[in-house]
């Protein structure tokens, strides 16, 4: 049992290290902790006389409450929780009770906590059903379709693989397979009184020799799947279904992250504000531009306390306008005193989100076929193209970006429409009040929207300090609260995130949008162009000015302050004392109805324009991999049943042909437990093949014609012995035998299920 158990552990212990290498959650507790205690704790189970159904009934209840408690223990669950065991114990269920209402509310979490609480009952019942299958059923392939396929998912997401978990869970797999099969044969052997051979059966070690390309295949073919183009767009239309209902789920594990990748945004749906960054230094675009721009992914409106979000949307098509009528701009844009920027980019790393378009600010138009992605008053929030983009594509763009002054920014009409107040002032219920009480203090005398945004720009950029590493954070907490208010450290999305907060508190109309920027340390003179990284990740608030659309600010202090067309440098005080606020009805070109019919009317997947997931659970990359891990196990399936079949006909090939399928018969009838320990003539196994379901004339006939080979000697050229007879009738027998150990042993089910005490 000990040497059964060692192999097992050396199935589900890669299993384990695949887990803690992907780096799900940050300062994760090890999960070789609960590996060992279920492992113990069904060991206990299964080796005692309950019945299978009341072991299934505990093992459940004690994989979710020990994940209760090894969660509540090991967690780094926040600052402010103190160290009883009660309260922990309790700050926990809280923390569960709020993610699970979440999934009811339809709310978003960033709490790292279920997530764990989950992993922990994946391993307890991984853990015992491996455990189960192997010591009472004796079948190691139960055993490593759970943790095999758990193992191949995982590593499939990572960069890099095959990884050496999956070569250690290979050679337990291998050994465990060999060794269930030798304790089998072990037992046949003992119960006949046949000595133990000298070498293991020649089969078993094939079927391990399968299984090892069979994995091995699987292990290589899976994360290299989504590089082969064809096949990632063929499974993207497939699986499309499953990723528009995996799109909602991915908003309760927006505090969830394998690996992080080159990127900080993945401009999806949902916008988390991480504590962390990694920014990466590897090359993302390069861009052919005139000046330095502010690229633009996605715009976000709705904010949740723990990120941003996309309340709604429609979709348009896009670029009707053309690129060469845009160079001249629009209507809008001349009103708005926006300038034309074109850019063209090129696409250098597969990490960069494959369904947006960069743009330079209001988007204008593109060489490409694409959508563009309305939120709530006909606001652009994102450009859709057509089709994935990857690595070496390049495309053109035209977008719109504001050569407003500051003062006609300040003399800006302060009234703004119904549609616009109402949306981009939105802030939770239960927002704290402090921060209405910064805002109003630090906008104290400011006569105009303007010369409150930069108040509040300048207070930002003065008073805190700008960091990849926030430190620890209570994930309950609001995180522009936690900035304000307890670190005063951030990266961009605190900061921007702050001012807008700040900005709607006292009712001036503000979004945050993300993208990257780039300046002049980013051109390369060899190739006159400007080349974008990981690093050059940015987001920056927007405020809404009713003759002008959307104003970028940078409350940022790493980069420069924006300045407008009439600056050349910005003190470090704000007075706009002799700026009188002008008030008055201005007009806007859609009303909120004719938006709310444009919203009801759109049909679209929620796939083809949010297709980045807002967690990295549940991205595209997943579920390419989990259908490729299907794709290529059925092919698997497919070639170990022509494997087992070659066996079959190798095992038999030193008979002649007549006495083969005698052979054959009796070892199917071996197999499927018919076939007595005793010594049996032909007679005795024509009277087992007629229990089993054989008329007799095909029994009586097949022993006959076997009984004639074997001891008569019959040459099987005779032409007295009609072979192809013999043929049909071992056909026949051959599936009603099949067929009988299956319907047993399904009855052996029903029968244990239904004996009392379970």
């Amino acid at each position: 049992m000990w040497i059964s158990n060692l192999f097992l552990m050396g199935v589900l212990g890669p299993l384990v290290a695949s887990l803690e290498s992907a780096n799900w959650v940050d300062n994760a507790p090890s999960l070789f902790i609960p590996l060992f205690v279920f492992w113990t704790i069904s060991l206990i189970l299964i080796f005692s006389k309950l019945s299978d159904l009341k072991i299934w009934c505990l093992a459940m209840v004690v994989s979710f409450g020990l994940s209760i408690f090894i969660s509540a223990y090991s967690i780094d669950l926040s600052e402010t929780l103190l160290e009883s065991e009660m309260e922990r114990l309790q700050e926990t269920t809280v923390r569960l009770g709020q993610w699970i209402e979440a999934i009811f509310t339809g709310g978003v979490s960033t709490d790292p906590l279920p997530f764990v609480f989950l992993i922990n009952v994946l391993i307890g019942l991984i853990t015992f059903f491996s455990a189960w299958s192997l010591f009472r059923f004796s079948n190691p392939w139960l055993v490593l379709v759970p943790s095999g396929f758990a193992i191949l998912t995982n590593i499939s997401y990572l960069p890099g693989q095959p990884i050496f978990a999956f070569v250690i869970f290979l050679f337990g797999a291998i050994l465990l397979i060999v060794r269930t099969h030798y304790m089998k044969a072990h037992m046949s052997w003992r119960i006949k009184g046949i000595n133990q051979p000298e070498y293991l059966f020649p089969e078993v070690l094939v079927i391990g020799l399968i299984m090892a390309s069979v994995l091995i295949a699987m292990s290589w073919v899976i994360p290299t799947a989504n590089k082969w183009q064809p096949l990632t767009d063929r499974l993207d239309v497939l699986l499309s279904p499953v990723a528009d209902e995996a799109e909602d789920l991915g908003r309760l594990f927006l505090g969830v992250g394998g690996k992080k990748s080159a990127g900080a945004h993945s401009f999806g749906r949902f916008h988390p504000i991480d504590s962390h960054l990694i920014l990466s230094k590897d090359l993302l675009l390069e861009i052919r531009s005139d000046q330095p721009q502010l690229l633009r992914g996605a715009s976000y409106d709705l904010y949740t306390g723990l990120g941003w979000a996309v309340s709604d949307f429609a979709i348009t098509d896009f670029d009707k306008l053309g690129l060469a009528a845009a160079e001249f701009g629009t209507l809008d844009t001349r009103a708005e005193r926006r300038e034309v920027a074109i850019l063209e980019l090129w696409i250098a790393n597969p990490n960069l989100p494959s369904k947006r378009l960069l743009i330079p600010g209001e988007p204008l138009a593109t060489d490409r076929v694409a959508k563009m992605v309305l939120g709530p008053a006909y606001s652009a929030i994102a450009v859709v193209p057509d089709r994935s983009l990857v690595v070496g594509d390049s495309y053109l763009v035209a977008g719109a970006t504001s050569m407003a002054t500051s003062t006609s920014l300040s003399r800006a009409i302060e009234e703004v429409p119904a549609s616009i107040r109402v949306t981009y002032t939105q802030l939770p219920d239960k927002l704290d009040p402090r921060i209405f009480d910064l805002a109003v203090r630090v906008t104290e005398g400011s006569k105009t929207s303007y010369e409150a945004a930069r108040r509040i720009e300048e207070h930002l950029r003065y008073q805190y300090t700008y960091s990849l590493v926030t430190g620890k954070a209570d994930p309950q907490s609001d995180i522009v609260t936690e900035f304000l208010f307890e670190s005063g450290l951030g990266h961009f999305d605190h900061f921007s995130s702050a001012m807008v907060v700040m900005l709607r508190t006292i009712g001036i109309p503000s979004r945050i949008s993300v993208g990257f920027a780039f300046d002049e340390t980013n051109f390369n003179q060899e190739i006159k162009s400007y080349e974008v990284t990981g690093e050059s990740s940015w987001s920056w608030p927007q405020v809404y000015f009713s003759e002008f659309g959307w104003i970028d600010f940078n409350p940022t202090p790493v980069r420069p302050v924006i300045l407008r067309a009439d600056q050349t440098g910005l003190s470090s005080s704000v007075n706009e004392a002799s700026i009188e606020p002008r008030t008055g009805n201005s007009d806007f070109l859609y009303d909120d109805s004719e938006l709310l019919d444009l919203f009801d009317e759109s049909q679209f997947l929620v796939e083809e324009v949010f297709p980045e997931r807002p967690s990295r659970f549940y991205n595209s990359q997943m579920f390419r991999a989990i259908s490729s891990f299907l794709i290529i196990g059925s092919v698997g399936v497919i070639s170990l049943i022509f494997a087992i079949s070659l066996w079959w006909s190798v095992k038999f090939r030193e008979f002649d042909r007549g006495i083969i399928y005698w052979r054959k018969i009796e070892y199917l009838l071996l197999v499927a437990k018919l076939l007595p320990l005793r010594p049996t003539t032909p007679s005795d196994i024509s009277r087992i093949i007629e229990s089993a379901g054989v008329e007799f004339a095909v029994s009586d006939r097949f022993s006959r014609a076997g009984s004639s080979l074997i001891y008569s000697e019959t040459d099987p050229s005779n032409a007295s012995l009609d072979l192809s007879q013999m043929e049909n009738d071992y056909l026949a027998i051959r599936n009603i035998v099949v067929r009988h150990r299956v319907v047993s042993a399904f009855k052996n089910v029903i029968r244990t299920l239904k004996r009392p005490g379970l």
